[in-house]
């Protein structure tokens, strides 16, 4: 944080019984940042790449988590992805 560095983060989230009603995302579980519904169940935000320390490039766990509005938790395999970050 703090270089105005942002990650793009999309996702498709959809539930046929009652409906999404939130979806945020986390990096290595820290914040919740949530993400804005568009049209036919795409999800997005814009959130700032996290600090490292040192001179290695650092691999960071990103998850977004969907829920619906009877508060069931969701986290797709696949939006589980690693994401490598160098220290500036």
């Amino acid at each position: 944080e703090g270089t105005g560095a942002l990650i793009q983060v999309r996702a498709t989230a959809t539930d046929a019984e009652v409906g999404v009603k939130q979806v945020y995302v986390q990096i290595d579980g820290g914040t919740q940042y949530p993400l804005t519904a568009g049209t036919g169940g795409s999800w997005s935000a814009d959130i700032p790449v996290p600090n490292v320390d040192g001179i290695d490039v650092v691999t960071k766990q990103i998850v977004v988590t969907a829920k619906d509005y009877e508060n069931n938790p969701a986290v797709a395999p696949a939006s589980t992805t690693p994401a490598s970050l160098t220290p500036a």
